[in-house]
C-alpha cells in the first residue's frame, strides 16, 4: 500500500511545490523585494485599520437600538473600498516565474508569457527612471522605478532590479 501525499493545512494559499528536483520556478518572486517605506506604510495602516474594524464590530456587538446597528453596519460597509485598498496595496508588485511575468497594481494586473517578451527597456521622464518590458502586443509599464515605494534612496536596489530583470528575460527566452 502506498502513503497517501498529504496535503498542506493551507495549501491553497502556496504554490505547489514541484514533484522532481530542477522542475522550475513555480511560485511567483517579486522584484525588487518590498521596501522599508512600502513596508511601514502598509503595517502602519494594516494595524490602524485592524483597529478601527475592531472598534467598529465591537460597538456593532454592543448596541442596543435598531439605529445604532444600522449605524454600525453602514460604517462597516464604508470601511470594505479601505480593506480592499490595503489589501491590494500588499500584493501590487512586478512578479516573475518560469512561466511569465506579472504586473500587478492597485486596479488592475497585467501578464506576459515569456515567448511574447522581446525584451527589457529602462525610460527616463526628468530625473525618474522607469523599467517598461516589451512584448509583441506592446509595452507593459511595470512597478519597478527609481523613485517608487521600493526603491526611494535605495540606488542599489534599482540597478538589481533592473539587471535582475534583463537577466530573467535573457534566460527565460533561451
Amino acid at each position: 500500500m502506498t502513503p497517501q501525499a498529504r496535503k498542506p493545512l493551507f495549501g491553497f494559499l502556496f504554490a505547489p511545490k514541484p514533484a522532481t528536483p530542477g522542475a522550475g520556478q513555480v511560485s511567483w518572486l517579486r522584484i525588487p523585494a518590498r521596501g522599508p517605506w512600502r513596508l511601514a506604510v502598509l503595517i502602519i495602516s494594516t494595524l490602524l485599520l485592524a483597529s478601527v474594524l475592531g472598534t467598529a464590530l465591537l460597538s456593532l456587538a454592543a448596541s442596543r437600538t435598531p439605529g445604532s446597528v444600522i449605524i454600525g453596519v453602514l460604517a462597516l460597509l464604508a470601511m470594505v473600498p479601505i480593506v480592499f485598498l490595503v489589501a491590494r496595496g500588499w500584493v501590487t508588485g512586478t512578479y516573475v516565474n518560469d512561466s511569465g511575468v506579472r504586473v500587478v497594481r492597485i486596479v488592475r494586473s497585467d501578464f506576459a508569457p515569456w515567448p511574447i517578451i522581446t525584451g527589457v527597456d529602462v525610460t527616463q521622464t526628468g530625473r525618474r527612471q522607469r523599467l517598461i518590458i516589451e512584448t509583441s502586443e506592446g509595452p507593459i509599464d511595470t512597478t519597478i522605478g527609481s523613485f517608487t515605494w521600493d526603491t526611494t534612496l535605495r540606488e542599489q536596489t534599482w540597478l538589481a532590479s533592473v539587471d535582475r530583470m534583463r537577466v530573467w528575460v535573457t534566460e527565460s527566452r533561451g
